[in-house]
């Protein structure tokens, strides 16, 4: 029998335990932007300065505090820098950008699902999870790669982008205990 048991779900989980797992997804949210910003940051300032990957690593951090200290009230000019990345050149970046995706993803799922277990008492929840987490990255990638057939990658790179970064969150979580919620409610009837 399908069913969701709040009291017991309460029972075996404290506010305390629930506490912690907000504040741990927020966190790593907060931190996951801070890591991506500073690659991006770096990835999109980088080509105004010729030979900005021949610097030193102090040479190219001066530079990008310059344009820091010019947007103050903007988190995307004014966020607190990750030295260690000025170390890395263009094509590092971008690895580390994907590697950091693909991290960050697996992270939240394994939270995500979790949740899952703990939510929906019935091993079909946590399949629901896996098929949005693959449907969703799959779909991703085919609308990346026809921005790429078509010729614009950017509109479908933001696209795309914002489809795994959904996945980086409790997004799938609430939409598919909100299927599931529907769901039991339909074999009830």
């Amino acid at each position: 029998m399908v069913y969701l048991d709040y009291k017991i779900l309460w029972k075996k989980m404290s506010r305390i335990q629930w506490f912690f797992i907000v504040v741990c997804m927020i966190s790593m949210g907060f931190f996951q932007e801070w890591v991506k910003v500073n690659i991006n940051f770096t990835l999109e300032q980088a080509p105004r300065v010729d030979g900005f990957y021949s610097y030193t690593h102090e040479e190219r951090s001066t530079y990008l505090e310059e344009l820091r200290r010019n947007r103050p009230f903007d988190y995307y000019h004014s966020h607190y820098p990750i030295k260690a990345l000025q170390y890395f050149n263009e094509g590092s970046l971008r690895k580390l950008k994907w590697v950091m995706t693909v991290v960050f993803v697996g992270w939240f799922y394994w939270i995500n699902r979790w949740l899952v277990s703990k939510l929906i008492k019935d091993p079909r929840g946590r399949r629901w999870l896996l098929t949005t987490y693959v449907l969703s990255f799959i779909g991703a990638f085919i609308i990346y790669t026809m921005g790429w057939v078509f010729g614009s990658n950017d509109l479908f790179y933001n696209i795309s982008r914002k489809m795994v970064g959904a996945l980086q969150s409790p997004v799938p979580l609430m939409m598919n205990w909100a299927g599931w919620q529907l769901y039991v409610q339909q074999r009830k009837q």
